[in-house]
């Protein structure tokens, strides 16, 4: 959900202000992880957090553009990969890092491909690589 509702949201807003939403996602985790997982905000979160996101609104700006569309489905990207970021930390210790991503993989290909191959015309219509570039994309933007 995250990764479409990302691209989704860049389509229709900029990337200009994806970039500063998607900034936004490690603050949502530090948030999230204090709520679910009851960690404590400490200084040695809360400084770096700070330093990064003014280090972004200093390069990017903050006059960003896009449809409230746009703006919100990034946010949407941003609150579900913080949060799936979070929830991840209290999957069984007995499964592998390497098993997790790959059952995350393989849920990730399945369910995007349909989309992506779904929305191939109006996304990648305009794209004129060549057809093996072509090819991959759909596969790419899954994985």
């Amino acid at each position: 959900m995250s990764i479409v509702t990302q691209e989704t949201g860049t389509l229709h807003a900029s990337a200009q202000a994806a970039s500063v939403i998607t900034a936004a996602t490690p603050t949502f985790m530090v948030i999230f992880t204090w709520l679910l997982l009851k960690e404590r905000l400490t200084k040695v979160k809360l400084l770096p957090l700070t330093l990064a996101t003014l280090g972004v609104l200093a390069i990017v700006g903050v006059n960003v553009q896009g449809s409230g569309l746009g703006m919100l489905l990034l946010v949407i990207a941003a609150l579900t990969w913080a949060l799936m970021s979070v929830l991840v930390k209290l999957i069984n210790p007995h499964y592998s890092v390497l098993q997790v991503t790959t059952i995350d993989a393989d849920i990730a290909v399945g369910c995007l491909t349909p989309h992506v191959l779904s929305h191939w015309a109006t996304t990648f219509g305009h794209y004129t690589g060549s057809s093996a570039c072509r090819s991959a994309v759909p596969f790419c933007t899954s994985v």
